[in-house]
């Protein structure tokens, strides 16, 4: 008797603790555009359902999705927003100028901000991206290796 209440201890035991798992992944790697690490921009994850599940800082090429759903997501990169303003620069007033382009810093100074070059237009769109990847449990690496002429975004003209 005292077997089987240990035996029935340890699967209800297991059956609530462990049957929970991961329910969620970690994605990393880097981001080049033709053999060349991408030095700013973001990495989002679109989940099947076309909603956004994460988003990533892209740093010296290197970028880290955190929590992400198991399953399929895909991948965009951007480095410039749909107004083809680079990343992170705020809005400009209606009638405000861009402020004037600065001299590059020395190229030994930590405080110089990294050039954004624009990525192919086709990396930036779920349905074109190509970037498929499958979530599981722990960590995977999933390089982005992209190749093409960058494009910066343009809005589209008003109708009239």
């Amino acid at each position: 008797m005292q077997r089987l209440l240990t035996l029935t201890t340890l699967v209800l035991s297991f059956l609530i603790v462990g049957c929970g798992g991961a329910k969620s992944g970690h994605v990393s790697g880097s981001v080049t555009l033709n053999g060349q690490p991408v030095q700013a921009g973001q990495v989002t994850a679109y989940a099947e359902a076309n909603q956004a599940v994460g988003i990533a800082t892209i740093q010296a090429g290197e970028y880290s999705l955190t929590d992400l759903p198991l399953g399929p997501v895909v991948l965009v990169v951007q480095t410039h927003g749909p107004d083809g303003r680079p990343l992170g620069q705020p809005a400009l007033r209606e009638g405000e100028k861009p402020p004037p382009v600065q001299p590059k810093e020395g190229a030994g100074s930590s405080t110089a901000t990294p050039e954004v070059a624009p990525v192919p237009l086709k990396y930036t769109q779920q349905k074109s991206s190509g970037l498929n990847v499958t979530v599981v449990p722990g960590s995977t690496r999933f390089d982005i290796p992209m190749s093409g002429k960058g494009e910066i975004p343009r809005l589209p003209m008003p109708r009239r």
